[in-house]
């Protein structure tokens, strides 16, 4: 699958053709499809099928195996033309078209008997003197031509040959081509069904030819129920009598279509800000992505939005919008009913004296009346969601914010609601080959150093790096990794950690995955030694991989190593074996002083992003009053204020949880300050008094006030360090 979201591929609805426009995974589909065309034995002639619903990307499947055929296609070896069947009227219209379609790519290269014969077999199959000119019309020919090829066929159907020894005169000519021929024949099912027949007919029989390959593409249960109608006994096994090779369109994950509009969500409507982010994802999981089944379906909301956001984008929530544009596409009834009911949605609840469960009837009538089950959920719960007066009738549930509505121009807000309808407008795993790419690798320490930073600057569409995805494949595959490459592929490893322990591939709010490369790093190591090596051999590989490794992870798996020997007070020991020797432990803690000192001296120190980490750590190792100097003179610099400051904002994520479970679906992020744990080294008060000086420099560089204002504002909302500027 690409890496890329292709905006123009989700602008339009027209299939894609290169596989940097895939977005959904076709491509490894049509890539081993069309590697099955070129190698096939088509001396008998074959037919492969795709199969998919409308919508799911099959006309791209052709496109993208007509693709992956081009270096067959220029060698000779390979002839495709492309068969449109719907530009066509009539059964023996169809018929006529379909072999004048092969006369013309096909016959070329046929002797001149059998091309001869390949046209006089299209005319005597079609019957098609009587529907000539309807034809010709509907392919806008003119009318000298039209007479021009009446003439032809007259005398083609002449011929004094029956159709069988016609239909084997152009076999015998084709099966000695040394060229095959690829005939491409797509959205059969968008035929008349009497056409649709009429198509598979003749690949039935006069159409399966040697050499020749067919590549249909159609809706499978579509057309069994179109051959049902009219051969009741056959219905699905009349496909399978002329299709070798029928293979179902992959369909993409339903995260991937819900990225995909997230992404033309966010380059149409921009990110909502920090504070309405929850609130966001709620009405995107609870509304849009129940709808985003098929690629189409995603092409329509994104689409939606970028016709209609930009004239409303300043005077509505940008939640509340694309909620209702996916209701209004995919939910067209209930989006009637919500704008014709305002009163029945805007504002808080009211008094109403009627029995509970009357006015809920009264609103399943109103809104959901019709609606098979799963979509009446959807609808429910999104209008909880957007009006918040529906959860008192369908939860008991009872908001008074009508203020707060107004403020943010809600779709529940009676004076922003008319906003909303004023007017109508009508959104991975790496492969194997790669996988055993990256344990190739693991032999040279430097070139799977490099690869490791390579992967942490590809970003992926759901968010963070592949260097995470490739840290956890490597944890399921590390039996395949030859024992005699773990030593250098750890030497690399180590040297790159603290590179590729990027943010973006931090956990966000209750995850259970790894919260950190760091982490996976971690995980990683453990199933590479412990089931492979014993203690002492553990022990002199990982001294060896630390010699070079980056200072943070260096820190990090000497503080582990030393655990194991002295577990805090607030842990037991491990049931594990320590994994290496302790005095291999020990001189591992002896390095890590020696390296953090060095990066102290050196002034790298300062621009790690793990620096209060680090201090920290560097504490255990040396005690507080060492690191307490180096903060002193470090404060005498503006640029580590500055860096103090920016790293002293941190970050946290919740979900919250209301009555009966309906709660937040996305977690909430928020930035908080607190330096009390930092006292043992940090003066905090000449930290803050520092902060403020560079606060009121006018001179001050702008990438530097972007950092500092950020950690005032942050800090004025935090009980405790507010109570700090206040003495």
């Amino acid at each position: 699958m690409a890496d890329s979201w292709d905006t123009q591929a989700v602008s339009s609805d027209v299939p894609i053709r290169l596989p940097s426009q895939d977005a959904y995974g076709i491509d490894s589909f049509a890539r081993v499809l069309a590697r099955s065309i070129a190698t096939a034995n088509a001396s008998d002639g074959l037919v492969f099928a795709v199969y998919g619903p409308w919508g799911s990307g099959k006309s791209s499947a052709c496109n993208l195996i007509l693709h992956h055929l081009q270096d067959e296609i220029s060698a000779g070896r390979l002839a495709a033309v492309t068969f449109n069947p719907w530009w066509f009227t009539h059964q023996q219209g169809l018929t006529l078209a379909f072999f004048r379609e092969l006369s013309a790519s096909i016959g070329k290269d046929l002797p001149g008997k059998a091309r001869q014969g390949m046209a006089s077999l299209g005319a005597r199959l079609s019957s098609a003197g009587p529907l000539l000119g309807s034809i010709a019309a509907a392919a806008g020919l003119p009318g000298s031509l039209i007479e021009n090829v009446a003439a032809a066929l007259g005398k083609a159907t002449q011929l004094d040959q029956t159709v069988e020894e016609l239909y084997n005169e152009i076999a015998a000519g084709l099966r000695g081509q040394t060229k095959r021929f690829l005939v491409v024949i797509d959205d059969i099912d968008r035929l008349e069904t009497d056409e649709a027949l009429e198509v598979f007919r003749l690949l039935k029989s006069a159409g399966r030819l040697p050499n020749v390959v067919y590549l249909l593409a159609f809706d499978r249960n579509l057309a069994e129920k179109m051959l049902s109608s009219r051969f009741p006994s056959d219905g699905p096994g009349y496909l399978e009598k002329f299709i070798q090779g029928g293979f179902d369109l992959p369909l993409p994950g339903p995260r991937d279509l819900q990225e995909g509009v997230l992404r033309v969500v966010e380059e149409v409507m921009g990110l909502p800000p920090e504070e309405k982010v929850t609130r966001f994802g709620n009405l995107f999981y609870e509304v849009c992505a129940p709808f985003l089944r098929l690629p189409r379906d995603a092409v329509r909301l994104s689409n939606a939005i970028r016709v209609s956001w930009p004239a409303v984008r300043e005077n509505v929530d940008r939640a509340d919008f694309l909620a209702l544009e996916a209701i209004r596409l995919f939910l067209p009834g209930l989006h009637k009913a919500i704008r014709n009911h305002p009163g029945m949605l805007c504002g808080p609840a009211r008094d109403d004296s009627r029995p509970r469960d009357v006015v809920a009837r009264e609103y399943d009538e109103t809104f959901l009346r019709g609606l098979p089950s799963r979509e009446a959920q959807i609808a429910k719960r999104g209008l909880m969601r957007l009006f918040p007066r529906t959860e008192s009738v369908w939860s008991n549930v009872f908001h008074r914010l009508a203020d707060q509505w107004q403020r943010d121009r809600l779709v529940c807000s009676e004076e922003h609601f008319p906003t909303y309808f004023s007017f109508s407008v009508t959104d991975a795993a790496p492969s194997k080959e790669e996988i055993e790419e990256v344990i190739g690798f693991a032999s040279d320490a430097a070139v799977f150093a490099a690869a490791m930073r390579k992967f942490a600057q590809q970003e992926r569409r759901r968010g963070g790096t592949r260097a995470a995805l490739i840290l956890d494949e490597l944890r399921v595959h590390a039996k395949d990794v030859p024992e005699g490459s773990v030593s250098s592929l750890l030497e690399g490893l180590f040297a790159v950690v603290d590179e590729i322990d990027v943010e973006a591939d931090e956990a966000k709010g209750l995850s259970v995955r790894a919260r950190d490369n760091v982490m996976r790093v971690h995980w990683l190591l453990n199933t590479l030694l412990y089931d492979s090596f014993d203690q002492a051999t553990r022990g002199k590989i990982i001294e060896e991989a630390c010699r070079g490794a980056s200072l943070f992870w260096l820190l990090d798996i000497s503080q582990r190593c030393h655990d194991d020997y002295h577990p805090r007070e607030s842990e037991s020991a491990g049931q594990r074996e320590a994994l290496v020797p302790r005095e291999t432990a020990d001189r591992l803690r002896a390095f890590s002083l020696e390296r953090v000192r060095a990066a102290a001296a050196d002034g790298s120190l300062i621009h790690h992003r793990r620096i209060l980490a680090i201090l920290f750590r560097w504490t255990d190792l040396a005690g507080h009053t060492e690191v307490r100097a180096w903060t002193d003179r470090a404060l005498e610099n503006d640029e580590s204020v500055v860096a103090f400051a920016d790293r002293a904002v941190q970050t946290s994520w919740s979900q919250g949880f209301g009555l009966g479970g309906f709660g937040d679906l996305v977690s909430r992020r928020s930035e908080y300050v607190d330096l009390q744990p930092f006292a043992p080294f940090l003066d905090i008060d000449r930290f803050r008094r520092r902060v403020q000086e560079l606060a009121a420099r006018p001179d001050l560089p702008a990438e530097w006030r972007s950092k500092i204002d950020r950690f005032l504002r942050t800090a004025e909302r935090h009980p405790e360090v507010r109570r700090q500027h206040a003495e």
